[in-house]
């Protein structure tokens, strides 16, 4: 994914994101180490190539430290590339919203159960178990 001008000069102004439980970090480091070759040749298309990569880097573990913290599963935020550092911080935001609103929406479902109050499930076509008539 190609990185415009704007892109870059939000990049340059990320603040460095809180610090984390042990455990944590260890699994944002394994993601970072996911995420390393598609930054590493984005960053050389660029003046300052190891720059960019910090800040890419940077950029990525403030992300997931913001899934983490809207309580959205390590599994959500893989399959749907939420911590990916090379989006606009706009696209970011969208794609977290829509992940949060997807969360909501799956609360309190009930397997069989339609939210929908004018689905009626169909009946078996079975006779009665009942005594005979």
């Amino acid at each position: 994914m190609a990185t415009t001008r704007s892109d870059m000069q939000s990049l340059l102004t990320v603040p460095a994101p809180p610090s984390l439980p042990s455990r944590r970090e260890y699994h944002v480091e394994a993601r970072w180490t996911e995420w390393l070759p598609f930054c590493t040749v984005e960053a050389r298309r660029h003046s300052d190539p190891s720059n960019l990569l910090h800040l890419f880097r940077t950029r990525h573990r403030s992300r997931l430290i913001a899934c983490l913290s809207a309580s959205l599963a390590w599994d959500t935020v893989r399959e749907h590339r939420l911590d990916d550092p090379t989006v606009s911080d706009e696209r970011f935001n969208y794609l977290l919203r829509c992940a949060v609103e997807r969360r909501r929406s799956r609360m309190g479902r009930v397997k069989g159960q339609s939210k929908n109050p004018k689905y009626v499930p169909k009946q078996a076509k079975y006779p009665s178990q009942g005594g005979r008539s």
